[in-house]
């Protein structure tokens, strides 16, 4: 009986031992991916809007070959100019404008005084308007997350006169992706994500352990790009490949609209070089334009309405900008799929009696003013706005909303 119970206490003993050089051992591993990890800790995973900012992040960020910006969130987790904000959920005298967009609508690697929702609010405050501007943009939004943060926002008793939503020339590839990982109700509601990667539990230790996220990074989406890679379906393969060869100066084996159409199956299916071809490049790919972009359309334009049903039910004004990348500069003039983007917008506005701003025009017709060059609107490399360009595209805006603002009664 003695030998029996020592047996048990050896193997307890040792299964205690066990576990405690586990957890030292995930302690220093913890501590060491949190100094190779860098600043990436500041974005989480949100079960509403898939990725957002932490409240009260107050750093230096690095954006781009070099550069670095002063990064600051308000309670919100949205962008801010000032450390450890509250924002009050309604100021009864203080009129607000939220912001809804991406990268662009951030300002990535400037601070937020420099983004042009910051310029807009320093235009209307020396107009002598008593107005606050909330920057609700965040990398990677698309119209499906747009209206899941503002929602989220309206929901949690929070206030705004007006909305300014910025779609994005690449929407129509980020929509394809977050549809897929949401789950949606008979009406087409996204009620939550629906991926194993964003449950609960995962979502704790993505949220809490950079050790958890390198792992994700360097074992999971590794292993996920490479399988894609080597899976990847024929019809993005050929469409890439032939527009791959046009650029080269090579001989194209075949016209292109001979070509398979590319759908939304094949683009999810796309290995990450694929797709980031595609994402980019869909406006001079005849196969994307034909098929996964007008599959995908539909259920881009009904987030944009259920953005607007949420406007009208609060009383919110509603103004959509558009805007240009640096293909709109570079596109050849016989390339008609450069104003896919701008047309549908612009279209999507005019049917439903939605005020919009179109930046395309003004951004080509205002350049010089900046610099010999488009080019002086731009991050040299990036698609994403300069000081100049936020500066630009921050006036036009605050121009349009000077009257309305005036028109809010307080």
């Amino acid at each position: 009986m003695d030998i029996k119970n020592n047996k048990i206490k050896n193997t307890i003993f040792t299964l205690i031992i066990l576990t405690i050089i586990f957890i030292v051992f995930l302690v220093v591993g913890e501590i060491a991916a949190r100094k190779v990890y860098g600043d990436g800790m500041f974005s989480i995973i949100d079960p509403q809007v898939h990725h957002c900012y932490r409240p009260y992040v107050d750093l230096q960020r690095a954006w781009g070959s070099g550069r670095r910006f002063h990064f600051m969130t308000n309670s919100l987790g949205w962008r801010d100019k000032v450390p450890n904000r509250l924002v009050e959920k309604e100021n009864k005298t203080q009129k607000r404008i939220v912001f809804l967009g991406d990268s662009m609508t951030e300002g990535m690697g400037y601070e937020q005084e420099k983004t042009q929702s910051g310029v807009v609010e320093s235009l209307l405050l020396k107009e002598g308007l008593d107005v606050e501007v909330l920057n609700g943009g965040t990398a990677s939004f698309s119209p499906l997350l747009e209206y899941t943060r503002l929602r989220q926002f309206l929901n949690n008793g929070y206030k705004t006169d007006i909305v300014v939503v910025l779609p994005d020339f690449a929407d129509f590839n980020d929509e394809v992706q977050y549809r897929s990982f949401f789950k949606f109700d008979e009406t087409g509601e996204p009620i939550k994500l629906n991926h194993f990667m964003y449950s609960p539990v995962v979502r704790f230790f993505l949220n809490n352990s950079a050790l958890a996220r390198i792992v994700k990074r360097d074992g999971y989406n590794k292993f996920k790009d490479w399988y894609k890679e080597y899976f990847a379906k024929d019809n993005i393969k050929k469409s890439s490949e032939l527009r791959m060869q046009e650029t080269k100066g090579l001989p194209v084996s075949k016209p292109k609209d001979q070509l398979a159409i590319v759908k939304v199956k094949d683009v999810l299916a796309a290995s990450p070089t694929q797709n980031t071809y595609v994402r980019l490049n869909y406006w001079k790919d005849q196969p994307s334009l034909n098929g996964w972009i007008k599959e995908i359309t539909p259920f881009m334009l009904s987030n944009m309405d259920r953005i607007k049903a949420l406007c009208d039910k609060n009383g919110i004004e509603l103004i959509v900008v558009i805007y240009p990348w640096p293909c709109h500069f570079t596109a050849p003039a016989n390339e008609p799929g450069i104003d896919t983007y701008e047309n549908t917008f612009v279209s999507y506005c005019k049917d439903r009696n939605i005020k919009y701003i179109d930046l395309i025009p003004v951004f080509k017709n205002s350049y010089s003013n900046y610099g010999p060059t488009w080019q002086d609107l731009f991050i040299i490399g990036d698609m994403h706005f300069n000081e100049n360009g936020h500066k630009l595209a921050g006036t036009t805006i605050a121009n349009e909303l000077i009257p309305e603002v005036k028109k809010i009664k307080r």
